[in-house]
């Protein structure tokens, strides 16, 4: 089996990133390694969000808290298809790469939490969110 999706992008960048590290952070690599991918895939995506916003306002509002939605499910879903398609392909990537691995995962998780976040926040910003009857009830209560 061959090597992962962008591995030597990736190493290249854990390699310029972590030497920037003080020394008792570089001999964790497995935890560098999701810091990294957790900060690299949360500030991806919400670079990505800043750009459609400023490019397509209605577009940001209107269709890309769903899109969001989706590809963040997706994107989550992802490994436990790739179990389901090839496992001895993950178990693989899982032993020979044991710094890959949780960087890339954690990379998942942080676009993951930026896009629901967004899509949080955009569905309050267009009032698609109900007053529930407890706000109602401590709205009433306070007055």
């Amino acid at each position: 089996m061959g090597e992962p999706i962008l591995y030597h992008a990736f190493d290249k960048a854990y390699d310029f990133a972590s030497h920037l590290m003080p020394v008792s952070f570089q001999e964790h690599p497995e935890l560098l390694a999701s810091g990294f991918g957790f900060l690299g895939g949360y500030a991806l995506t919400r670079g990505i969000q800043f750009g459609i916003k400023k490019i397509s306002p209605t577009f940001y509002n209107d269709y890309l808290p769903k899109i969001e939605k989706g590809l963040a499910y997706l994107v989550c879903a992802t490994p436990l298809l790739y179990h389901l398609v090839d496992p001895q392909g993950l178990e693989h990537l899982m032993t020979d790469y044991p710094v890959y691995t949780p960087g890339v995962s954690a990379g998942i998780a942080g676009s993951a939490t930026a896009a629901f976040q967004d899509s949080g926040t955009t569905r309050f910003r267009n009032g698609l969110y109900k007053k529930t009857s407890y706000s109602n009830k401590r709205k009433t209560s306070t007055e």
